[in-house]
């Protein structure tokens, strides 16, 4: 998985490739059951309350801490052309939907070649306050959790390199092989 931070386009970006096939790949990240599955980073749950995956839909869910706190999300459905591309604005809400602004545009890419199925993500957030918090949620949630029942644990093994402009986290499962930097699921 690389993630890659860059404060002055105040981007996010996420690339992970999974030894599946793309339906079940696009399918964990548009199916509310199957996001519930993995969505949140450990200790916490997903719990969509609404989801209707369609261009001006919405997912309204929460991130539910063990001792039970929530801590809504609102996700609009902007674009969709299926099995290739979703973009969504995200943004924190409380429990009526109302939204804590600013949030973030998130542009997700989904592609296959020989049973992989790679995953691009770019958020963009014009606060780079939240930005930097979205990049740990996004590092917890995807490092550490995107453990889906198709998926080996993602990461055991990371190596971060920061330079003044970026970020990069490379992480790696055991038993996962490398191409380069990146490790293969």
């Amino acid at each position: 998985m690389d993630f890659i931070f860059i404060k002055e386009t105040k981007t996010v970006t996420i690339t992970k490739e999974f030894a599946a096939g793309l339906s079940l790949v696009w399918d964990a990240y548009t199916n509310a059951e199957l996001l519930d599955q993995w969505w949140a980073p450990k200790p916490f749950a997903s719990q969509t309350k609404v989801m209707n995956f369609e261009v001006g839909g919405r997912r309204f869910y929460a991130m539910v801490s063990p001792e039970g706190a929530e801590r809504w999300i609102v996700q609009k459905y902007t674009s969709i052309t299926p099995k290739t591309n979703f973009k969504l604005f995200n943004a924190f809400a409380d429990a009526d939907e109302n939204l804590e602004l600013p949030g973030s545009d998130w542009d997700l890419n989904f592609s296959e070649q020989d049973g992989t199925t790679k995953v691009s993500i770019s958020i963009y957030n014009e606060s780079l306050e939240r930005l930097g918090g979205l990049s740990q949620t996004a590092v917890s949630a995807q490092v550490r959790r995107c453990s889906f029942k198709i998926w080996k644990s993602c990461s055991r093994s990371c190596r971060h390199e920061r330079t003044s402009t970026d970020q990069r986290v490379y992480c790696q499962s055991p038993g996962t092989k490398t191409q380069g930097d990146r490790a293969v699921a």
